[in-house]
Order: structure tokens, then C-alpha cells, then sequence
């Protein structure tokens, strides 16, 4: 087999892998991945010993484009722990940038000696990229966009965020190129404000890049182009001007410059940039509103959320000692828990979802009023009769049920709660304001009724951001491992409560996991205490 036949039934698969995979959104997927890439480079540098111990030797550019590859994967596999939305944008375009290359050089689109890989070892390289999802221009755009969120969200300063400090997360500096590709993947995802700013950055600060395959003309031309888009062509035209004075032989300048001209009509003179001032709806009132919680949760600044906060402590069975219970919400009701599992049991549901679930679902049922619908990154169901977490998750719904007086098991063959279900967001991953409930029509089972109250364990610490954030209420909770958050998604009539609408602030460093269990309606009958018994969850 010829290495032109091999990488091309690679080529072939990962063909198909685009159209059925999904995007690094959780550090699963991405050590995952970090691991394949290590075993792939170990088969390859071993079939090369091989090949040159028999007196087959392979040419320098391959082992040296194989050895490059494996430096960077162990430096990836290094700081997995400490990851930022800028390490994962910089392992998934390496790996899409660096693999493309390493094809290239084998299948001789380089140059015309072509080197032939024969051989089994070569066949077994290919079986194990058999299954294994590859990052794609597609995937590193989605962690452009979590470079994108977490620079908006937090209102971070560009330098600073450029030269690859994130945080107390350190990556190294980002290129032009890097730069030039974000701005990209912001265009063409319809925010013009922010390519516009990364693009003038790029302009402003070109001598410092040194080392681009962008052209400059090529970043100008790029630039231009979205400020007509955004409203401001003579901007656009002013900065090809200059650009053609000093580029005079440039076509493609003097193209785009001649189209400009024609299409303005000289009454849109912008000198700086500055966002479109555009009549408030309510959904950039609540952007803006959870933009500003998370960034004050940032710095410790938490919202005064209650005017008294109610704080008691209570025993919860099967587990030694007593657990503090903070009141947040009337209306909704929304209680924090602590300490319902602790660290080695939060490891251990974290270590063994690594092994046995695929976070491949996606929770599509929550909408709000103003029609937007979440994809929270979900797992399969994890009931608790899974065998991989013997007795753990019993213990985990009875201690719930102790705290909550809710009926989460199964009664008369209707279920009271659904399976958990685990979330492994990564940093920088964009949320979108959900809400719980179903529509009627979208009851899951005929008798359980609609969604009563939604359980969230958190299984780790979040040192920066991860918040859980109710911008209606202006309530923000912190990520505290092993606490449980329970909020209501129903009014007391049993109506859906659009007060109940939630969001998570991105994660600046490491990942953010969560349980998540969702209680049905109709079981809580005759469970729910009387409005005077205030000390009782759901009273």
C-alpha cells in the first residue's frame, strides 16, 4: 500500500467523520483526542524504525513533520489541566493545520519523488484513526468563537489576551495568522463589531507579527470589506487609499477599491469604531445584563441576590454530618446545598464518564419566551442502575430526595425524575439562555407531567468564571464543588416560569462539570409543604 493509498483512506474517513461528528466543546472529546494523536505518532515512528532498520530509509521532512507533531501533542497533553479557550483554539488548529501538512508531504504534492510506507504497520496507523473524530476547519472555528465569548463576556483587553496570557491560564502568544483567522470566524458568524476590532488590531500592530502567511494587502482588503458591511464604507475606502499608495501594483487592492467607490454614497463617514447604536429588544437587554453579572462575578463582586438570605443547615441520609442550605429565590425557587457529595465521589463520576459516556446528545427541549433554544453539551442518560457507578448514584438520589422532600425514584411504574445526565463544558464554550420546561406537547411520558424542578450537582471547582446565572432574578451562583443548585420551572398553578430562565458564564480556566437531574410533576403530589413552612425546600 502506497502512502498516497493510506492517508487517502484516511482522507476518505474523516470525510465521513465531518458530516457525523461534533465540535470540541468538552475536555473529553479534546483528551480524547490529545491521546489518539499520541498512539497514531507512536505507529507511525515506529513503522519508520522499522523501515530503516531493513534499510529502507524515509525522508527528513516527514520524520521531522511526525516529530514536530509529537513535541506539540505532549505539550498539549502537559497543560490539559490549566486548558483556556486559547489552548484549545491553538491544539485544534495545530492538529487540523499540522496533519494537513504531514499529508501533504506524504502523498507528494510537494514535490515528485514520492516515498513509499508499506507495509502492515502502516495499515494498523489507519485502523486506528478508524473512529477517531479529527479537528477540521469547522471545529477550529467553534474555538475561535470560545476565544471570541470569553474576550466579550469578560471584557478582557485584546493585547493582553494576544499575547497569550488568559487569566491565571498562560499559552503562548497568538500569530497573525491566528489573529487574521478569529476575525474570520467572527464575519462569518455575523459579529462584525468583533472582526472588526480583531482585524484593526491585526492592522495597528502588524510590524510586531513577524512570521504570517497572511498578506497585508490580503488583512486591508479583508477589513475594508467588513466595515461595509457594517455600515461603514468610507472607513473602508480611506484604508484601501493608503494601502494602494503603497501597494500600487495590487489588482485585488485596486478591485476592491473601485467597488467601494461605487456602492457609497458618501453619508456614512466613520472615524472610529463604534458599535451601531440600535433600538434595545429585550434580548440584547438581557445579553447585556448577563454580560455584566458574569464579569462582576469575575472579580468577586457578587450581586446582592436576596434582600435577607436565608441560610440553615440540615442532616442528609447516607451522608455523615450536616449540609448548609442558602435560600436565593422565592419565585422562583432556587436553593443552593452544599456538600451533597464530596471530592472523591465528584472524582470518582468524573473519572468514570471519561471511560463510558460519549457526549454526543444534545438537550434541545428548553425554550424561552423570546425563542431561543439552548445546546447545552449533554451525555447519554446515566441511570442509576448503570454498573459503572455501583451504588454511588442511589446514594447520590436518596441524599436529594432527603433535601429536598421530592420523590425522584420511580412510583407505580412512572417515573419521578429523569436519568442523570452529565455536562463537561469546556473553557470558552458559548451558552444560550434556557429554560427547563416542555411545551405540552412535548412530554416525554404520558403520566409524569411537565418538568417541576431542575437538579444541578457541581462536580468541580471553576477558579474563573462558570457561574450560573438567572438574569432575570439578577442572581448569580458560584461553582462550588459538590454543592447542588435546585431551581423551579414552574409557577405554583403548575404554568411554565419564564422567570426561571438561566445561563452559565464561560469557563476562563479548566472545564466546568455538572450532574443534572430533572423532576416530574405529577409524583410531587401531596409532597410539597404549605407556603408557612419556610425551611423546607419547595415549600
Amino acid at each position: 500500500m502506497s502512502a498516497r493509498s493510506v492517508f487517502g483512506v484516511v482522507a476518505s474517513f474523516l470525510l465521513v467523520a465531518s458530516v457525523i461528528g461534533q465540535q470540541f466543546s468538552s475536555t473529553v472529546e479534546i483528551t480524547k483526542f490529545l491521546e489518539n494523536e499520541k498512539s497514531v505518532l507512536n505507529s507511525l515512528r515506529n513503522y519508520i524504525y522499522r523501515q530503516e532498520k531493513i534499510g529502507q530509509p524515509v525522508e527528513e521532512n516527514i520524520k521531522n513533520a511526525i516529530q514536530l507533531l509529537k513535541d506539540e501533542n505532549n505539550k498539549s497533553i502537559s497543560i490539559l489541566p490549566v486548558t483556556t479557550a486559547l489552548t484549545v483554539f491553538h491544539f485544534l488548529s495545530r492538529a487540523s493545520r499540522d496533519w494537513a501538512r504531514l499529508h501533504e508531504r506524504v502523498t507528494c504534492e510537494e514535490h515528485d519523488q514520492c516515498p513509499f510506507l508499506t507495509g502492515a504497520d502502516v495499515i494498523d496507523v489507519v485502523r486506528k484513526r478508524e473512529g477517531i473524530l479529527w479537528p477540521e476547519k469547522r471545529d477550529v472555528i467553534q474555538a475561535a468563537l470560545g476565544v471570541l465569548n470569553v474576550w466579550s463576556v469578560f471584557d478582557l483587553d485584546l493585547a493582553t489576551l494576544t499575547s497569550g496570557a488568559l487569566s491565571t491560564g498562560q499559552s503562548k502568544p497568538m500569530s497573525g495568522d491566528d489573529i487574521f483567522f478569529i476575525g474570520n470566524s467572527a464575519r462569518d458568524s455575523g459579529k462584525l463589531f468583533e472582526a472588526i476590532t480583531w482585524f484593526q488590531y491585526l492592522v495597528d500592530h502588524w510590524s510586531s507579527f513577524k512570521v504570517h502567511e497572511v498578506k497585508y494587502t490580503a488583512l486591508v482588503r479583508t477589513l475594508a470589506m467588513a466595515l461595509k458591511e457594517y455600515g461603514m464604507t468610507q472607513r473602508g475606502i480611506e484604508l484601501l487609499q493608503k494601502a494602494r499608495d503603497k501597494e500600487p501594483a495590487d489588482t485585488a487592492l485596486v478591485r476592491d477599491l473601485n467597488y467601494l467607490l461605487t456602492t457609497t454614497d458618501g453619508r456614512d463617514v466613520g472615524k472610529a469604531l463604534q458599535p451601531v447604536q440600535a433600538p434595545a429588544d429585550d434580548v440584547a437587554i438581557q445579553e447585556e445584563r448577563f454580560q455584566d453579572i458574569c464579569r462582576s462575578s469575575l472579580n468577586k463582586d457578587w450581586p446582592v441576590t436576596p434582600k435577607q438570605l436565608h441560610c440553615y443547615r440540615l442532616r442528609l441520609w447516607n451522608y455523615y454530618g450536616f449540609s448548609k442550605l442558602e435560600l436565593l429565590s422565592w419565585l422562583p425557587r432556587i436553593e443552593l446545598i452544599y456538600d451533597v457529595i464530596n471530592k472523591m465521589e465528584a472524582g470518582t463520576l468524573i473519572a468514570q464518564s471519561g471511560n463510558e459516556i460519549v457526549f454526543k446528545q444534545r438537550d434541545r427541549l428548553g425554550t424561552t419566551a423570546y425563542g431561543l433554544v439552548d445546546e447545552r453539551h449533554l451525555s447519554a442518560p446515566i441511570c442509576e442502575w448503570n454498573k459503572a457507578f455501583p451504588s454511588l448514584l442511589t446514594k447520590v438520589t436518596q441524599r436529594l430526595e432527603s433535601a429536598t422532600h421530592l420523590y425522584l425514584r420511580h412510583a407505580y411504574k412512572n417515573p419521578s425524575s429523569d436519568c442523570f445526565r452529565m455536562s463537561n463544558l469546556g473553557p470558552g464554550v458559548p451558552t444560550w439562555p434556557r429554560t427547563d420546561y416542555f411545551d405540552k406537547e412535548m412530554f416525554l411520558h404520558t403520566h409524569t407531567g411537565n418538568r417541576l424542578a431542575t437538579i444541578m450537582i457541581q462536580l468541580n471547582d471553576v477558579a474563573h468564571g462558570g457561574q450560573l446565572v438567572f438574569p432575570q432574578l439578577n442572581i448569580t451562583i458560584p461553582t462550588i464543588q459538590g454543592s447542588a443548585v435546585i431551581w423551579e420551572n414552574l409557577k405554583r398553578n403548575g404554568q411554565p416560569s419564564d422567570r426561571s430562565i438561566h445561563r452559565n458564564c464561560p469557563s476562563l480556566v479548566g472545564p466546568h462539570w455538572g450532574l443534572f437531574k430533572n423532576v416530574f410533576y405529577s409524583n410531587q403530589l401531596f409532597r410539597r409543604r404549605c407556603m408557612q413552612y419556610k425551611n423546607i425546600l419547595f415549600s
